[in-house]
């Protein structure tokens, strides 16, 4: 599957991301970049060398769905502005192993474990740790076989590596199909509605100054195991769909 073009002006894309494709150079997938310069949607030697070209934020690479590219310089700088006044509101769909509570915030640290080859929940003052907040809401619930899994909304305030995945697990109901941060009964729930990546996107994306919203569709990889564990689109609200 290919990205897929969802907007775009003479300042950025909205690109509905596949999963597979990792955001930039270097990385053995393909990448965004790649593809973009090689559709001609985009010129990386507007850039001095050195400089990341067009990105303003990174999805991982096997989370799918909305993800903004600058075109250049100066839009790259006002966009990432919005990223890093926390102006951008973000929402992403999850599948998770267990039952989580209906609604709250995850206020919880993140650094990296390099011994791990992670991200990990620490304490606010360890060496390189830094806040991270996730709001969440469930919007439903269904059992397969003995096994509780729950649909959510999560909104990420701050914007740290994996994190999403990160504070699943801290909750002991991490996102299913996730190899890194996942358990046992995840990765057993993955293989039996035969998923292959991790149940996580990015739906929605609101950009200010002008508001604009852009939505990507779920994948079909997606809306397939969505069904397979007894959840369907209408268990998506309206509200999250505007």
């Amino acid at each position: 599957m290919e990205p897929v073009i969802i907007f775009q002006n003479d300042q950025f894309l909205a690109i509905n991301k596949p999963a597979g494709y990792a955001v930039e150079l270097p990385a053995k997938e393909p990448t965004i970049q790649d593809w973009l310069q090689r559709q001609k949607l985009f010129d990386s030697s507007q850039w001095p060398a050195g400089e990341r070209p067009g990105v303003v934020h990174r999805l991982d690479v096997d989370t799918s769905g909305v993800l903004i590219w600058a075109k250049t310089p100066p839009a790259q700088e006002v966009l990432k502005h919005f990223w890093q006044a926390r102006q951008v509101d973000k929402t992403y769909l999850g599948i998770v192993a267990g039952e989580i509570g209906e609604s709250g915030s995850i206020e919880l640290a993140i650094r990296r474990d390099n011994k791990q080859d992670k991200q990990v929940v620490a304490w606010l003052n360890e060496p390189k740790s830094r806040p991270a907040i996730t709001q969440f809401r469930r919007l439903a619930t269904a059992s397969i076989g003995k096994q509780t899994v729950s649909l959510l909304e999560a909104k990420p305030i701050t914007g740290r590596t994996h994190q999403i995945r990160v504070h699943m697990q801290s909750q002991n109901t991490p996102i299913i199909g996730d190899r890194r941060y996942g358990n046992k009964a995840s990765k057993e729930l993955a293989q039996q509605i035969g998923l292959k990546r991790h149940w996580l996107h990015a739906f929605r994306l609101c950009l200010p100054e002008p508001k604009q919203c852009f939505i990507a569709p779920l994948p079909a990889e997606l809306t397939q195991t969505l069904e397979k564990c007894g959840l369907d689109m209408a268990d998506i609200p309206e509200d999250l769909r505007i």
